[in-house]
């Protein structure tokens, strides 16, 4: 599935409404796959998509060697645009 385009994430932000209390924490501190998680998910119904999980808002680096602590998250720079627009971060 494609990664959504600003239009979409402008859209989806409007949807759901400005987070509050640790969903804005993690989006400062780009961390915590949980809220993550939950915050795909409900961007991915504004969306009309089911089934959204982190590769929404996320991509994954495979670590050189298998242990979770060096999986890197980077952000999809549309969702990040949108995120500065409508000024969650």
């Amino acid at each position: 599935m494609a990664t959504p385009t600003k239009a979409d994430f402008d859209k989806a932000l409007k949807t759901i409404g400005m987070p509050h209390g640790r969903q804005i924490d993690f989006l400062r501190e780009h961390v915590i796959n949980l809220q993550y998680g939950l915050l795909a998910r409900k961007i991915g119904k504004a969306l009309g998509r089911k089934n959204a999980d982190l590769t929404l808002l996320v991509d994954f680096v495979r670590p050189k060697s298998v242990t979770n602590d060096e999986w890197i998250m980077v952000m999809h720079p549309q969702f990040a645009t949108a995120l500065k627009q409508a000024r969650w971060i």
